[in-house]
């Protein structure tokens, strides 16, 4: 053979070299192949017992309540998730509530509505009396957490697919290293106090029903990167990962950083792209175009989460009231702030506060940023050495991303709930850990000793994370809870004195009451809702024969809120209400009749009290035809939201009062034998229909 000139080996070789970088994968899994899997009694029983584990530490959950905490808006109040008809489902496609668009979860609530439903004849009247207008909010627990533990399960099977993937050496002999890892990475994940505002919030169960379907759908990416072949088992893998993305964004728009997720993914473990792989355009593009259909998604949806938080009156924060520096100041506390949380999970609240006056260079966040630098910087010295702990550390920047306080929305400087998916990245690290671990036991020269050391920090580290959950659970068990928890922790928090305040007003402790709206006044002053809840209070002390001159201050204040916030319907309600009670029913009727009309011109279905009050106001006017209009009206929306409830009972009697003022006798008498269908021992009903002779007593 002709042996080949140094010049011709040196043109061939780069050739040579690029053919090699060429390679459809450079992923290379055959160190495992004489290695025997974990038996199938301990691949089987490991997500079965970090399923039990989840649902355990959780418990105190079933128990609870629906909060005062949108849980009335979103859910108590929600006509539109009491049914799957067509103009429902309608609804839950096509319009925003809350600044969110996520129809899956509406149709869940759907479902719960309808389980609740059916199991309220056959309960006992312990159980029937935990019913709130036709809800049993047991369900609705039950429900979210059943999610939350799917979600934890199938991010067990991610971490053992991952680890597997990234530990280049394979063990000797059984793979017991990795599930055993896998688990506890799971658990850490799934039982870590910091996922008890999405497990237990039932507002928040996009948040788990949208990592329900994301988590899996990695999985799914993953298992298609290793396919090499486009064959059909390739294609069907695909085609699932995305699916499961789209019903992760139809669940809630917060997966739209996946696609830049799965690009770094691609440089780290997989290898495909950077690195020895390079950059080269036929290498590049193909891994970028098998992306469009993720990014399409993702573009989609963020627009529509984008005109959610519009439709959204003052959740969005302009640049005048959160500035540039603000919110850059925002960014590293959040980066610090939830990696300190998932370390140090104690004092953990539903709400931290935006600082009213804000300094971005106060101590707390100068300090958070001189600690993300300083670990930035540590990372890239190391990033040749460590290259999973800079993706790592990026997935857990990007994922965080959209909730960093770049484009700020609603009151919060940071919040329990955005760590669900941000602080993945720990539960994988711990797992590394873990595998790190097993294999230097299985090592030891007293592999049962170390092995006992192991579990016995295991159990305390665990034990621990799951008494914290289980009594931050609690936190959550109703209203009062919340916000003495809450109030407690954050002090300074406005919103939270106020929700305290209303509580005690509820509970007839006016005065605490208006201790309570005084400190949220001092906080936020310009809170027009506050002032209207004040003057409320300051209503209750009123005698109860108060001449109509007695309300004029609490009118006045009234008047003040509404001129604040001109577009809230509540303030509206609340005026025209206290104008009833001053028998000022003229000025009443107008005021109420703005109030449903601002309701209505959002797009919203108007609340039953709203028609009850300018319903009541029309009949001391003696306008009976009128008033009847608004409490049909009023008998129609409770019926949609509980056809037994005493909404309906309280519309159905005063309809029969109204016709029995116009002389309309036998219809009177149908609304009150209505009201005995409903329930049969109703007093006052009994006594009408018994006084006029249409029942025997």
């Amino acid at each position: 053979m002709a042996k080949q000139s140094p010049r011709s080996r040196k043109r061939r070789s780069p050739r040579g070299k690029r053919a090699e970088t060429l390679r459809p994968s450079l992923i290379d899994l055959s160190h495992w192949d004489n290695v025997a899997p974990a038996p199938l009694w301990l691949r089987i029983a490991l997500p079965v017992l970090v399923a039990l584990c989840t649902f355990i530490v959780f418990l105190p959950a079933i128990d609870a309540g629906f909060t005062n905490w949108d849980d009335d808006k979103v859910i108590v109040d929600n006509p539109h998730i009491r049914g799957l008809n067509y103009e429902q489902l309608q609804w839950m496609f096509s319009k925003y509530k809350m600044g969110h668009y996520h129809p899956l979860t509406w149709i869940s609530y759907a479902y719960d509505h309808a389980i609740s439903r059916d199991r309220y004849p056959n309960l006992n009247s312990d159980a029937q009396s935990r019913y709130v207008r036709g809800l049993d909010p047991m369900v609705f627990h039950l429900t979210n957490l059943l999610i939350h533990i799917a979600a934890v399960v199938a991010f067990y099977f991610l971490a053992r697919f991952i680890l597997r993937l990234s530990i280049r050496t394979a063990p000797v002999g059984t793979d017991w290293a990795i599930p055993i890892a896998a688990a506890l990475a799971a658990l850490f994940f799934g039982c870590h106090p910091l996922r008890v505002e999405n497990a237990v919030w039932v507002t928040e169960r996009r948040d788990v029903l949208s990592a329900m379907f994301l988590i899996p759908c990695l999985l799914f990416y993953l298992k298609f990167i290793l396919v090499e072949r486009w064959d059909i088992r390739k294609i069907a893998l695909y085609v699932v990962s995305l699916s499961l993305f789209a019903l992760s964004l139809f669940s809630k728009a917060w997966g739209i950083t996946l696609p830049a997720v799965l690009l770094v993914l691609d440089m780290y473990p997989l290898r495909r792209i950077g690195g020895r792989a390079g950059w080269s355009g036929r290498r590049f593009v193909p891994v970028l175009v098998e992306k469009i259909p993720f990014f399409a998604l993702a573009l989609i949806f963020a627009l529509f989460a984008r005109a959610a938080q519009a439709n959204q009156r003052h959740t969005m924060k302009t640049l005048a009231e959160w500035g540039i520096a603000d919110r850059i100041a925002q960014m590293f506390y959040g980066l610090f702030w939830y990696s300190y949380k998932t370390l140090v999970p104690i004092n953990l609240t539903p709400l931290v506060p935006l600082p009213l006056n804000n300094s971005p260079f106060a101590l707390r966040y100068v300090l958070a940023a001189i600690v993300v630098i300083a670990v930035v910087v540590a990372l890239l010295l190391a990033r040749k050495k460590l290259p999973g702990l800079i993706v790592l550390a990026v997935c857990y920047a990007g994922v965080l991303s959209p909730i960093l306080g770049i484009a700020q929305s609603g009151p919060q400087l940071v919040a329990d709930k955005y760590a669900y998916l941000g602080c993945i990245p720990w539960a994988i690290l711990l797992g590394v850990g873990c595998v790190w671990m097993i294999r230097r036991i299985q090592n030891a020269s007293e592999p049962e000793w170390a092995a006992l050391r192991f579990g016995a920090v295991a159990l305390v580290l665990f034990g621990t994370l799951g008494m914290l959950t289980w009594e931050q659970s609690k936190k959550w068990h109703n209203s009062y809870a919340l916000w003495s928890h809450a109030v407690s922790v954050e002090p300074e928090c406005a919103l939270a004195q106020m929700n305290l305040g209303l509580l005690e007003k509820q509970r007839g402790n006016v005065d605490t009451a208006i201790e309570h709206y005084r400190i949220s006044f001092a906080l936020d002053p310009d809170n027009a809702e506050l002032v209207v809840n004040m003057s409320l209070a300051l209503k209750e002390n009123l005698p109860d024969d108060a001449s109509p001159s007695e309300y004029d201050d609490i009118i006045a204040t009234q008047r003040k809120a509404v001129a604040m916030r001109p577009r809230m319907p509540g303030l509206y309600f609340a005026l025209g209400s206290t104008l009833n009670d001053a028998s000022r029913f003229d000025e009443a009727v107008l005021v109420l009749r703005k109030c449903i009309q601002l309701r209505t011109s959002a797009g919203q279905v108007s609340h039953p009290k709203y028609h009850r009050a300018l319903g009541t106001a029309q009949m001391r006017l003696r306008k009976w035809d009128e008033a009847a209009t608004q409490y049909e009206k009023a008998l129609e929306l409770e019926t949609k939201m509980d056809a037994k409830g005493r909404g309906v009972i309280n519309a159905l009697d005063r309809l029969g009062r109204i016709r029995e003022a116009q002389g309309k006798r036998k219809e009177a008498a149908a609304y009150f034998r209505r009201i005995l269908e409903i329930k049969p021992r109703n007093g006052p009903a009994l006594r009408w229909l018994s006084a006029r002779g249409e029942i025997s007593d």
